[in-house]
């Protein structure tokens, strides 16, 4: 194992795709091959070690999210394998284990609960959380009555309590303005200062806060990986398939 904090080996996944319900139901029950097979992503492999910080780059449909979820444990790879040394704290999404007709101070400890913390943890740091999202005001109203940053606020806060051995990161700065994004991506940055052996694997949706703690970078194209090393290279990769887009657009517009 090493100093290996995730491996994933030779992940493939595949989605099988069905027009109508009953078409899915008549190939589960008969054993038919459904009629359309997305393959999502192919034969993927990459190892994270103790400290690293790593950047999955692609453009829609890559498969990025379907290998952060498979890293993460929240979906299973058709084939291959993944294996995770330690601890994970996956921040997925902002709003899961949030219920807007909750008051923000009982949904903080539902998050809690979500990610995984004693009540007793929560107890210890309520006041803190509430003040860093700026709800002291709001702790026993609705979460629906809230501003909108108060769901991403709420999940960082809660999450940063976490001791992990691997944090993903995918959708969890989201909702808000300017000022709560920015200081949520400050308090993350803080999250990974303070502990240096943490492996960091974050979709690069953020631009700032990733360009800033991420040195390697992994670039994912029509579910393959064709890049993984430094993360500038990476970045310049994925801006050549962005202007391939942009310019295969610009040709189809003129063609109009």
């Amino acid at each position: 194992m090493g100093n290996k904090v995730i491996q994933v080996n030779n992940v493939t996944k595949k989605f099988n795709l069905y027009k109508k319900d009953l078409q899915k139901i008549f190939c589960v029950l008969f054993g038919k091959k459904p009629p359309e097979v997305l393959v999502a992503l192919e034969d993927v492999s990459f190892e994270i070690a103790k400290g690293e910080r790593v950047a999955l780059l692609g453009l829609m449909g890559s498969g990025r999210s379907t290998l952060i979820s498979i890293s993460a444990g929240i979906m299973y790879p058709s084939k291959g394998t993944v294996k995770v040394h330690g601890r994970t704290n996956a921040m997925i999404s902002v709003k899961a284990g949030l219920e807007k007709d909750f008051s923000c101070r009982e949904n903080v400890y539902l998050k809690g609960n979500v990610v995984g913390l004693p009540k007793e943890v929560i107890d210890e740091h309520i006041d803190e959380i509430l003040e860093f999202a700026e709800l002291e005001d709001y702790a026993d109203l609705p979460l629906k009555r809230a501003p909108k940053s108060a769901s991403s606020m709420i999940s960082i806060a809660v999450h940063v309590l976490m001791d992990c051995d691997l944090l993903i990161i995918d959708n969890a700065i989201k909702g808000g303005g300017k000022y709560s994004k920015e200081k949520c991506e400050e308090k993350l940055k803080k999250y990974i200062e303070d502990h240096p052996d943490m492996a960091v694997f974050v979709v690069a949706t953020q631009g700032k806060f990733v360009r800033e703690i991420c040195s390697r970078g992994i670039v994912l194209e029509q579910g393959k990986v064709t890049f993984d090393g430094p993360f500038t290279d990476a970045v310049k990769l994925h801006r050549e398939l962005l202007n391939k887009i942009d310019k295969g657009q610009t040709e189809t517009d003129k063609e109009d």
